[in-house]
Order: C-alpha cells, then sequence, then structure tokens
C-alpha cells in the first residue's frame, strides 16, 4: 500500500523552545540547561543586549532582533515551529521605556500598561505571546533538575579535617552550629547574631 502526499512527524517529536535572551550569563545558562534537557531551542537574541558568545552554544537557531520588534519576535517563533517560550537575562529599564524604536504592537502594548514598570511590561507580553499560541513559562523550572534537593548541603556538619580546612582558609567566615564551641578572636554566626554558648557574632 504506498502513501503519498503525507507529511510524517517522529512519534516523541517535541515542539521547540523559545529563548528571548537579554544580557548576563544567565540566558547561556538557561540555553544549557534547556538543552540538557533535550529540547531544541531557538534563541531571539536582544541586538541590544545579548551577548554575542549565545551563537556558539549549540541552539537551533539563533535570530537577532531590535528590543522593539515585538511583531519580528512572534513571526519568527511561529515560523520555527515555537509554542513555548522563556525569558531569560536582563533589560535596562531605559532600554525599554525610552531609547528603543517599538514596532506598532509593542508601541500599542505600552500605551495600554497602566503602570509602566518592568513587571506589567513582561505580563503584557506574556499575554500577546499566549494569544499567539506561545506560552511564557519560568526560566527556573529548566535549573531546579540541575539543583541539590533540599537537604543535600545540610546533611551533616564539617567533620574535623574539614573544618581545618575551614578554619586555615584567610578570611573565611567561620559558622559554627548553635551550642558549639567558640574560640576567642574566631568570627562565628548563630541565630539572631549568637551562639548557643553567648559568644556575639563579629562580621
Amino acid at each position: 500500500m504506498e502513501l503519498t502526499g503525507l507529511t510524517l512527524s517522529p512519534v516523541n517529536a517535541r515542539p521547540k523552545l523559545g529563548l528571548i535572551a537579554g544580557n548576563g550569563k544567565f540566558p547561556l545558562l538557561i540555553l544549557d540547561a534547556a538543552k540538557a534537557q533535550g529540547n531544541d531551542v531557538v534563541v531571539a537574541a536582544i541586538k541590544e543586549e545579548t551577548f554575542p558568545e549565545i551563537e556558539q552554544r549549540g541552539a537551533a537557531a539563533v535570530h537577532w532582533l531590535s528590543l522593539g520588534e515585538l511583531s519580528k519576535l512572534i513571526e519568527t517563533f511561529q515560523r520555527e515551529g515555537v509554542t513555548r517560550a522563556i525569558m531569560a537575562g536582563q533589560v535596562k529599564h531605559k532600554q525599554i521605556f525610552s531609547s528603543i524604536r517599538p514596532d506598532w504592537r509593542l508601541a500599542k502594548l505600552l500605551l495600554s500598561l497602566g503602570t509602566r514598570n518592568t513587571d506589567s511590561l513582561i505580563g503584557a507580553v506574556a499575554k500577546v505571546l499566549a494569544d499567539e499560541g506561545i506560552t511564557l513559562l519560568k526560566s527556573t523550572d529548566f535549573l531546579e533538575p540541575l539543583l541539590a534537593k533540599a537537604g543535600v548541603l545540610t546533611r551533616r556538619a564539617p567533620d574535623a579535617k574539614e573544618r581545618a580546612n575551614i578554619e586555615a582558609s584567610p578570611g573565611a567566615l567561620r559558622y559554627w552550629p548553635d551550642g558549639g564551641n567558640c574560640r576567642s578572636g574566631v568570627r562565628c554566626r548563630g541565630s539572631h547574631g549568637r551562639h548557643g554558648c553567648g559568644h556575639r557574632a563579629r562580621w
């Protein structure tokens, strides 16, 4: 039996993930984390903000857009098949509200804001993206699998060798659990700045 005129998608195909990247290292970290979890990431890099090195991080595609090009962002994601997106990195407040040249869609959005701050703008952009079939996710969702679970780093106190290494570190802040032994001249920290032994913390 011959099938013609049909395009078959891979059984386990996943929609691509869009990354709207601002400045700083955080977008690079998010890109690496999302890739490690099996996502094909399409980056919308902001010309005025994003570090150029994002080109070398193995994204499925990197598209450079100006900050005011909201329509182009949406068209790019739709063309790439992006249905989920995240924002990561910083954008200077001045860039957003005074330096950019917004396209018609972003200009309309800015005029509709009751409060001109970053939070209200992100919320409005998220709604516009949702109306176009693109769900904005929390960037921290992609970091959680890489973080230590609660209690892993605090399950036990340092042993004698580890404590000796801590004490030998120049300028290190000493931490002694409440009820531990303090020595004169050792900086320490306890709940509310005081140990069970009564030695006040010095910072």
